[in-house]
């Protein structure tokens, strides 16, 4: 049978016309199946299906619309609905939805919608709060591709210096104890208080795309780090220059030939005579060292490119010494850490300081050849190429190839210059063709 509206009863049940009410009276009588508009309240309705079922509801067109809604109310009896209770529900949607122009369906996925979203957000909250310092830290290290010596280096410096912010998540970690710790750690050393900054600072822009609870989140997107650059907080720090000195250079030389720890005097006479940095040079393996080529290479560099050099003469007859009469097959320097190869210096370096009274670190040795080396290489490729230096805005030196033997020369010129300045060659020595050695093309300044 047709659904159809029905405004006024039927003759058979009603004898009067009167204006129909939905009340109790009217759903508990026998009604035939269709719609019941009550006259009191424009757009109540009551639904009656051929089952008998009464469902209550608002049916009519929204103000200032010509668009007609629907919005099911509830089944009388079912969860305690009753006529009244329909009554008092219909005049609310009419009043605060239909009256005010709005689609009631609309508005209250929109109410549901914005109450998922702050469910989502009072759960992110609740997340957010596991993600402490050292929960991120961990992660940090764990998925981006860094040398065990950055790991190291940035688990050591955070322990330092906030290691009471480990167990603190990183949303509680506001701009002023950000701005107050870098304060602290600076009266003690303000390399450190940058590099610590720097690191947890890197921290929140990992955190920011890792975890989706996070990527929104004020804390996270207001990097509280950014605090010291807003108020130009960070130590204005002097970049080292400290070589050893031509006159300092013959004292050194002696004092390091004479120590009985020969991975130590090996390994320090390398630094000076290749420019290689520390962490270089200690993982050397014999595998990379080539002596009938008179070569080397090194596979974990800082800028991640490998180097490839030629040995200069002093240097190979150090390095096939130390092949002849090695202690290890894998580690040209062989150490007894945890790592297998040379990692301190520092009781051997201070005996050199003593003895030599000349107080380096083993990046100075680095200087020193670089030093060195600018004053008797020509052309500023060569030089990059010798201390594997890259520079991303020069194009041209992305054309510029230097092979290994293109390289030997000049290395070989270094190494003379080294050998005359500590005495190990004497003028009359290089008066010989085969020992000549160039004279620098500009004075060093060192």
């Amino acid at each position: 049978m047709k659904d159809t509206d029905c405004n006024i009863t039927q003759a058979a049940e009603r004898k009067a016309k009167e204006p129909l009410v939905i009340n109790k009276t009217l759903v508990d009588s026998d009604l035939r199946p269709g719609r019941y508009r009550d006259s009191r309240l424009t757009g109540f309705v009551l639904r009656v299906t051929p089952a008998g079922t009464r469902t209550y509801c608002v049916d009519t067109r929204v103000k200032g619309s010509r668009e007609r809604v629907t919005y099911a109310i509830g089944i009388h009896g079912k969860d305690g609905m009753t006529a009244e209770k329909a009554r008092k529900k219909a005049d609310e949607v009419i009043s605060k939805y239909i009256k005010q122009g709005l689609n009631p369906h609309e508005e209250l996925r929109k109410q549901q919608r914005q109450i998922e979203e702050e469910r989502a957000i009072e759960r992110a909250e609740k997340l957010a709060h596991t993600h402490t310092l050292a929960s991120v830290l961990e992660d940090y290290l764990s998925k981006k591709k860094l040398k065990s010596s950055t790991k190291a280096n940035y688990q050591c410096v955070l322990k330092a210096t906030m290691a009471d912010w480990f167990a603190k998540p990183l949303i509680e970690i506001t701009k002023d104890m950000v701005a107050d710790r870098h304060r602290k750690i600076s009266d003690h050393s303000e390399g450190m208080a940058d590099n610590a900054m720097r690191v947890v600072r890197a921290l929140y822009t990992f955190a920011g795309y890792e975890y989706d609870e996070l990527s929104n989140h004020q804390a996270i997107i207001v990097n509280p780090v950014r605090k010291l650059s807003q108020q130009k907080q960070w130590n204005r720090l002097q970049r080292r220059q400290t070589v050893i000195r031509m006159h300092q250079l013959k004292p050194w030389f002696k004092a390091v030939k004479a120590l009985e720890n020969t991975v130590a005097r090996d390994f320090l006479l390398t630094l000076l005579f290749t420019g290689l940095r520390k962490s270089e040079a200690e993982s050397l393996r014999w595998t990379d060292v080539d002596l009938k080529g008179q070569q080397f290479t090194i596979r974990d560099t800082k800028n991640r490119i490998p180097l490839n050099l030629p040995m200069g003469s002093y240097l190979y007859g150090l390095l096939l010494s130390r092949w002849q009469q090695r202690e290890s097959d894998i580690w040209v320097f062989p150490g007894q850490g945890r790592e297998g190869h040379i990692t301190d210096l520092r009781f051997q370096m201070e005996k050199v300081t003593t003895s030599s009274n000349v107080e380096f670190t083993p990046h100075d040795l680095r200087r020193t050849f670089a030093t060195i080396a600018d004053g008797l290489v020509p052309g500023k490729y060569t030089l990059k190429k010798l201390l594997n230096h890259k520079d991303s805005s020069d194009v041209t030196a992305g054309y510029f190839i230097s092979e290994v033997e293109r390289l030997r020369e000049p290395v070989q010129q270094i190494t003379d210059y080294i050998l005359l300045q500590v005495g190990e060659v004497t003028e009359q020595q290089n008066k010989s063709p085969s020992n000549k050695i160039v004279p620098m093309k500009k004075k060093a300044t060192i």
